[in-house]
């Protein structure tokens, strides 16, 4: 079994195993997931579930798919699972095997699976960075100064310097793992360090943890607020992914605020942090962490290399189908797989 990437006279398609053809246009496949004890709803616009004893039967159209926002599949079948349809904490497994179904463009599927914030997946680390500031400042007060000047040929350069509030910063790290001996994911700290001047001290927590939830929280996003507001992001936790994907449409209402949650599972991060989302990926035998987001090329540049076209002869390249690696197969004169993007587990590999 393989991946294979396919140049078009439209664009480059990802076909995935078990499927022949770059134009296939519809599928019909018996899911691996157990069937729940309700029924599965038919709605316009979406794949047909149909039971076959424990399994379920799945049909699904290039057409319909193409038509869906991001996340839309996550979506979708965290509502299959809420009526019962699939067993309890099936559908991220579901969605998976849809998004995999059929022939898309190269980053079509995870455009499906996952929404425009940041949606914290198992296998990521969540790495905050925060300021240190002097006693009696506080993050609403100013850290940063910009002093701008001409340069050469009509630029402009600035050049940032910070205030007397500003002593350092910490970075801190954060594991995710499913959550033990139940549905979703947990998260705990695993270390900060602190940098003051040119010293570092190593801690076991952040000053602020900004993922302390009840114990009830099993489903995390980051919702990134777009409007001028003092918060940079808000944090948001549910019980189920379908509770999660009801409290993101709220707050996509308008200016986005822990209130229209009525502060409930949420919590808002100011504008001096920054949240990162970061997937491991193996490169040549050893582990490489990357930002959410990356792509080969970018995971390539991660691992030191600065000029990736000189690997293709010798690149190889392995991600996830149905829970196992299976290699991907590419035109090694274009440099078109530097463009796939990594949602963590690839293996890439050029010695």
């Amino acid at each position: 079994m393989t991946y294979r990437l396919v140049h078009t006279d439209a664009s480059q398609i990802l076909v995935p195993p078990r499927v022949a053809k770059p134009d296939l246009a519809q599928r019909a496949f018996r899911s691996d997931v157990t069937a729940g004890l309700g029924k599965c709803p038919s709605l316009p616009g979406s794949p047909a579930v149909t039971m076959h004893g424990h399994r379920i039967q799945v049909t699904v159209t290039k057409e319909m798919l193409l038509q869906q926002p991001s996340g839309w599949l996550s979506e979708w079948t965290a509502g299959l699972e809420s009526e019962g349809c699939i067993a309890p904490g099936a559908s991220p497994r579901l969605a998976e095997e849809v998004a995999a179904a059929l022939p898309l463009d190269m980053n079509q599927a995870i455009r499906l699976l996952y929404s425009n914030q940041l949606d914290i997946t198992p296998q990521m680390r969540i790495q905050v960075v925060s300021p240190i500031l002097r006693e009696g400042a506080t993050l609403d007060d100013p850290i940063l100064t910009s002093v701008e000047q001409s340069g050469n040929g009509g630029g402009i350069t600035a050049s940032v310097k910070s205030t007397a509030n500003l002593l350092g910063y910490e970075t801190a790290m954060y594991t995710v793992q499913p959550k033990a001996g139940g549905i979703g994911i947990s998260i705990a700290a695993l270390y900060a360090d602190r940098h003051i001047g040119e010293a570092t001290e190593r801690r076991p927590e952040a000053a602020i943890n900004y993922f302390r939830f009840p114990g009830d929280a099993a489903f995390y996003r980051v919702f990134y607020e777009a409007e001028q507001t003092k918060y940079a992001a808000l944090v948001i936790a549910a019980p189920t992914r379908a509770e999660l994907e009801r409290r993101t449409k709220i707050l996509e209402t308008g200016a986005a605020s822990c209130e229209k949650l009525k502060n409930e599972l949420c919590v808002a991060v100011p504008k001096q942090v920054a949240i990162n989302g970061l997937v491991p990926v193996t490169v040549n035998g050893g582990p490489v962490w990357v930002t959410w987001g990356s792509n080969i090329g970018g995971v390539i540049r991660a691992a030191g290399e600065a000029n990736a076209k000189l690997l293709l002869p010798k690149l190889a390249v392995y991600k996830l189908y149905d829970r196992k690696l299976v290699r991907v197969e590419f035109d090694r004169a274009s440099p078109a797989i530097f463009n796939l993007i990594v949602t963590g587990g690839e293996v890439v590999s050029w010695k």
